[in-house]
């Protein structure tokens, strides 16, 4: 299907302009390569440089698809499969009560159906910023909020869970695994896990708003450990181009068709919708239904799409692929508590997948206004 990459780029360059996104990148791409690259804005106020597909920006929840090639790495060389119990691999760990432990499967501790909620992690906090062998110990016996698999519940602390399973099987530290098994074969220049790697490299700066919906310089990457597989890989456009050439090659270079297919499995039902105005739109617009390996799974007209985001504080991404098209995109931004990112990839979704056209600009300033009031508000009592 032609594609008018000319007229999305503007698009993207208003919503960013909409809510005051200092700069982005963005990629299209297929599984011959990279088709187009696009930036907006800069990647430092103060030289006003320009980001470009080489430049690093943290990609945050993007890095849970990587955890899942991770995981399938583990299938094909037979040391697993998905449906084995992780006490079989781990028997010396203990997630969750023992009842749940003998029960959690490889592929549950990607795809959010364990039971366990975030809501409740201030509890444990101070053990969570100790490592992975810390985060490890402090989700033993930790309390489900929901029974096991019967509800979607966003939880990323279980995806710690592959560095033993890495160390294990490899006998390598997993950052050295990530880069030789990972990296290396995909010829990610622009991709790494260490902070000062991607220091050392053209980065992105970050910023972030302040109560006043105001922007300022928020230059904190550093991504505990324990979270990196979660959320804490950085890259960029031209890395993620190459990231959605190998899922139009099914995998290759890195996995075979047939195991890579089971990133796509529709594990977990996500239901309930969560109750976030972006999210849900998103979900209910592109019937996201399940959540595979690290991704969401949808279906419109026949079209099967794979999505997800990644937003901490200073940082927002989006990347989608749409097999049927031979096409994927992805969009990085430099600060977070926005829908920019999400509502621009929405108009190249919409074109690719035959959906007629809604004015998303409209729906992104209000969306984006609740979101920064509902997260500025207690800064503001606390100042107050």
């Amino acid at each position: 299907m032609p594609f008018d990459f000319d007229q999305w780029t503007k698009t993207i360059d208003t919503c960013m302009r909409k809510v005051s996104v200092p700069g982005a990148t963005a990629i299209l791409a297929s599984s011959e390569g990279i088709l187009r690259t696009h930036s907006y804005g800069y990647k430092n106020h103060q030289s006003k440089a320009s980001p470009t597909a080489k430049t690093l920006f943290p990609i945050a929840s993007l890095s849970k698809n990587f955890a899942g090639t991770v995981l399938l790495m583990m299938v094909q060389d037979a040391h697993l499969n998905l449906d084995d119990p992780i006490q079989k691999h781990l028997p010396d760990v203990q997630i969750g009560t023992k009842d749940l432990w003998g029960k959690l499967t490889c592929a549950d501790l990607l795809t959010h159906n364990s039971g366990f909620d975030e809501s409740i992690l201030l509890e444990r906090y101070a053990l969570f910023q100790k490592g992975p062998k810390a985060v490890i110990e402090a989700l033993k016996d930790y309390p489900q909020s929901f029974p096991y698999k019967t509800t979607y519940s966003y939880f990323n602390l279980t995806y710690t869970v592959i560095i033993p399973l890495i160390e294990k099987f490899y006998q390598l530290d997993w950052k050295t695994f990530l880069q030789t098994r990972l990296f290396d074969p995909l010829d990610f220049q622009h991709t790494t896990v260490d902070q000062e790697t991607m220091l050392s490299r053209d980065h992105s700066n970050l910023y972030a708003f302040d109560a006043h919906g105001q922007v300022y310089e928020d230059n904190f990457y550093n991504i505990p450990d324990q979270l990196t597989l979660a959320g804490g890989l950085y890259s960029s456009a031209g890395g993620l181009g190459k990231w959605i050439k190998c899922h139009l090659q099914q995998g290759a270079p890195l996995l075979d068709e047939d195991c890579f297919k089971k990133m796509y499995h529709p594990y977990t039902a996500i239901n309930p919708i969560p109750d976030y105005d972006q999210v849900r739109y998103a979900t209910e617009r592109y019937h996201l239904h399940h959540y595979g390996l690290g991704l969401k799974i949808g279906s419109v007209n026949g079209h099967a799409l794979y999505y997800h985001e990644g937003a901490i504080k200073n940082a927002r991404s989006i990347l989608v692929i749409i097999p049927s098209q031979n096409r994927g995109a992805a969009i990085l931004t430099n600060i977070g508590d926005h829908d920019a990112a999400s509502v621009a990839m929405f108009y190249l979704m919409d074109e690719m997948l035959g959906l007629p056209e809604v004015d998303h600009i409209q729906y992104l300033c209000p969306v984006t206004r609740q979101l920064r009031q509902n997260l500025m508000d207690p800064l503001k009592e606390r100042a107050a």
